[in-house]
């Protein structure tokens, strides 16, 4: 499990943001989804596998959706996080888009401080993160990029953090 720290000060020197509105998933039917409910997510990608369990963090029931290369996590009925680990869906940020197996170099022109400040987490974690804001407000919500160490993109979790 990922975990990351909001620290507002740090953010701000270390990362680009994104208003959490020009943050939507692509499948490869052109369907959109954009971190909605779990029914918006079934009605925009179809049935998935629902794994059940309960939320030690948060309280109540957890939720995870499955697709093959991506998966939604749902705390009761709230979006909590969302990963894809696949080419088949896509990550469009700001319009632009971005898959897994793609370079993390396409990042630079347009996330340019939070491409400058990339993170080595361990040997074989090489990270980029973006803060999520609303309406201009930072929130504990981020993006991080996951790439191995010939700059492949290999992950792309979007979460809140609940620590």
């Amino acid at each position: 499990m990922l975990l990351f720290f909001f620290n507002n000060a740090y953010c701000q020197k270390t990362q680009n943001t994104i208003e959490d509105a020009n943050i939507h998933i692509e499948n490869k039917l052109n369907r959109i989804y954009s971190l909605g409910s779990a029914r918006q997510l079934q009605k925009t990608f179809g049935n998935a596998k629902i794994i059940k369990d309960t939320d030690e963090v948060l309280g109540g029931y957890a939720y995870t959706y499955k697709y093959r290369g991506f998966e939604t996590y749902f705390n009761e009925h709230n979006w909590e996080a969302t990963t894809i680990n696949s080419p088949d869906y896509t990550i469009l940020l700001n319009g632009i888009p971005y898959k897994v197996g793609g370079q993390i170099s396409k990042f630079r022109n347009h996330f340019s401080i939070s491409y400058k400040y990339r993170q080595k987490r361990s040997r074989n974690d090489n990270g980029l993160s973006i803060s999520i804001v609303h309406q201009k407000k930072y929130t504990d919500a981020y993006i991080f990029i996951a790439y191995d160490d010939n700059g492949y993109i290999t992950e792309v979790t979007i979460g809140n953090d609940n620590s």
